[in-house]
């Protein structure tokens, strides 16, 4: 399992509670910015990839413009094992603020 959020806080408090339980595989902690930092580098060394990424918070930054959104999911399908699945949550606000502002969903 591997976890990344922008917030050390976040990351610690991750991390503690996932230490107090019975595991069966191993994880990985770091604090990044899927928006801004290389994050196919750091995984890259790590030899690292995923069967599902899931992004809990925050979706909707990553397509303030067309060029973010490019490198987010870039940055999703290089995490990916072929065949791994991208999962997401984004408020229903924005979704009806794109819908009216874009027409294009």
């Amino acid at each position: 399992m591997l976890i990344a959020d922008v917030v050390s806080s976040g990351i610690n408090e991750v991390r503690e509670a996932w230490e107090s339980q019975r595991k069966s595989f191993t994880s990985e902690f770091f604090e990044a910015d899927p928006y801004t930092d290389n994050l196919e580098t750091l995984l890259q060394e790590k030899d690292i990839q995923a069967d599902l990424v899931c992004c809990l918070q925050h979706l909707q930054l990553g397509f303030e413009t067309k060029d973010k959104a490019r490198r987010l999911l870039s940055k999703v399908s290089f995490l990916l094992k072929p065949g791994g699945y991208f999962f997401d949550i984004i408020t229903d606000s924005w979704y009806e603020m794109m819908i009216g502002k874009y027409h294009c969903f």
